[in-house]
């Protein structure tokens, strides 16, 4: 990962989800420095359930903003995972 000069400039995207990652992408392909932003703890691959559901529930299921009723997301998302 490059570490970007305090000097220089450069983008920064809140989020590295679908969007982000992409956006992300696309503009240090192009030669524009950016810098993602995410929400939680630095984890490192090893921290990481090599499993679909277990991954479901590191990421998504155990996540408050997601579960907690105040986000319009948890009122779609979970009906539909949970059919």
């Amino acid at each position: 990962m490059k570490k970007i000069d305090k000097k220089e400039k450069a983008i920064v995207i809140i989020g590295s989800g679908a969007g982000g990652g992409t956006m992300a992408y696309e503009l240090t392909k192009a030669g524009i420095p950016c810098v993602c932003l995410e929400a939680g703890p630095y984890l490192k691959p090893e921290d990481y359930t090599n499993d679909e559901w277990g991954a479901f529930g590191q990421m998504a299921w155990l996540d408050k903003r997601t579960t907690s009723g105040t986000w319009r997301v948890s009122k779609i998302f979970l009906d539909f995972q949970l059919g």
